[in-house]
């Protein structure tokens, strides 16, 4: 399954097939210094510290010599780590993701089984590769000048909207503890509140209680296939105001499970945009 596959240094769980599958990572077939640094995609580097060949990573180099040596990488002057090039100029941030669990996400989206397990399995991948803050705590309280954190929420239900409980994962803040960044996904992908209809506004007042640093820039990334049923309520554009007047922005990911744009996606593009930032 996901979580034993990923736990295995040789092996990772791919999205880019459906149903997800455990492969083989490429850079384990190399058991030795020469033949990893030569590999011929230009994908894998020798980690001294473990032995092994292993995917391009920026943020173990430590150095800025080896840091400028890899074209996919910059180092950050002013906070002495490498990252990722792309990521090179990004600002400090949090960011919240708030994925609807309703039953049609559950359904089949093109060739995968389940849209919302396929959602939570690509967000799993993608912070793998985030310049995630490095900090002692790296918690919900503390404030690092650099690098991201994630938090997870999970809505559908009218007041039902739910994050992870304490002691599990990140107990429901953002965080950059990648380990606790899986607990939480884990636990969404094993608790799924799994109604017909999709309510926000909940999900909106645990994303601003996460998004409380004011040093940092704040982000909220709604994913849904489904018509917000509250996105006009007073309750929702109040709790959007609160989250606009504490400069946070808010990005709606509208899903669909066939490429066909049919009428129900043409209702949920409205009520997603009615929830959106406009700057």
């Amino acid at each position: 399954d996901e979580v034993t596959c990923n736990h295995d240094d040789e092996c990772h769980w791919s999205v880019d097939e459906a149903p997800s599958v455990c492969r083989k990572r490429y850079c384990s077939q190399f058991t030795n210094e020469g033949s990893c640094s030569t590999d011929p995609e230009l994908e894998c580097r020798w980690d001294a510290e473990s032995n092994k060949c292993s995917e391009k990573n920026c943020a173990i180099i430590r150095e800025l010599c080896p840091c400028n040596k890899d074209p996919s990488c910059f180092w950050d002057r002013s906070r002495r780590v490498c990252v990722t090039d792309r990521f090179g100029g990004c600002p400090p941030m949090d960011i919240v993701i708030a994925i609807d669990s309703t039953t049609s996400m559950q359904g089949a989206f093109g060739r995968h089984p389940n849209g919302y397990h396929a959602t939570v399995e690509k967000i799993r991948d993608w912070v793998k590769h985030l310049p995630l803050a490095r900090t002692p705590r790296m918690e919900f309280g503390d404030n690092p000048t650099w690098g991201v954190r994630v938090g997870i929420v999970q809505f559908a239900a009218q007041g039902g909207a739910i994050k992870t409980p304490y002691g599990i994962g990140s107990s429901g803040h953002v965080t950059a503890d990648l380990n606790k960044l899986m607990a939480d996904l884990d636990y969404h992908g094993k608790n799924v509140i799994g109604t017909d209809d999709a309510f926000i506004d909940n999900a909106l007042g645990m994303a601003r209680r996460m998004l409380l640093s004011a040093t940092r820039k704040r982000v909220l990334l709604v994913v849904t296939d489904s018509e917000l049923k509250d996105a006009a309520t007073t309750k929702t554009v109040q709790d959007l105001k609160t989250l606009f007047a504490l400069r946070a922005q808010v990005f709606g990911i509208l899903l669909r499970p066939t490429t066909a744009f049919g009428p129900d996606s043409s209702i949920a593009r409205g009520t997603v945009k009615m929830i959106s930032s406009t700057d």
